[in-house]
């Protein structure tokens, strides 16, 4: 695990109290609130924001609440939950996510975050990747495993334990 917290800055918290690796991708932006990094090969962006006020994360002790909280924010994106949990980072909580939102024309952008709430502030790290080319590559080999072993099947109603919300089965929404 690497040291994400700047040890050197003794000033009030702000945008450059956390370090996040830059993977040796290049700065497009920084101010007080973000900084951003794009990865020049690929359509990838690596984003560090602070927010100088209360955090409006609900909590980071009640995984069941997170996981709906996060539902929520995927949906209203027309997105869908892949992760919720909650993780330490140097003895501090933190909140991690991965979601999904269909892009306009094909393909997925997928953003992983992980939020660090204080008392007074908060920071999150994002890393957002598009789906470029031809997609769903990964999702027909696993379909095709997965139908292979019997765990998912095809029937009128469509496939069978495919498209689920990894924490609620009985969750319902277009983009699973």
């Amino acid at each position: 695990m690497f040291n994400i917290f700047n040890k050197k800055e003794k000033n009030k918290v702000n945008i450059h109290s956390v370090i996040v690796p830059d993977q040796g991708w290049n700065k497009i932006s920084e101010d007080d609130e973000a900084i951003r990094w794009v990865n020049p090969e690929q359509s990838a962006l690596i984003a560090l924001h602070f927010f100088d006020k209360e955090p409006d994360l609900p909590t980071v002790k009640d995984l069941d609440y997170l996981k709906k909280f996060y539902r929520n924010v995927a949906a209203s994106a027309n997105g869908g939950t892949i992760e919720t949990d909650i993780m330490t980072i140097h003895e501090t909580p933190a909140v991690k996510t991965i979601i999904k939102i269909p892009q306009e024309e094909t393909g997925m952008i997928y953003i992983a975050s992980i939020t660090i709430p204080f008392e007074n502030c908060s920071f999150v790290m994002k890393i957002q990747a598009n789906e470029v080319g031809v997609t769903g590559i990964r999702d027909s080999a696993i379909l095709g495993m997965l139908m292979g072993s019997g765990e998912v099947e095809f029937s009128e109603e469509g496939i069978t334990n495919w498209f689920a919300d990894p924490y609620d089965p009985d969750f319902k929404q277009e983009l699973l």
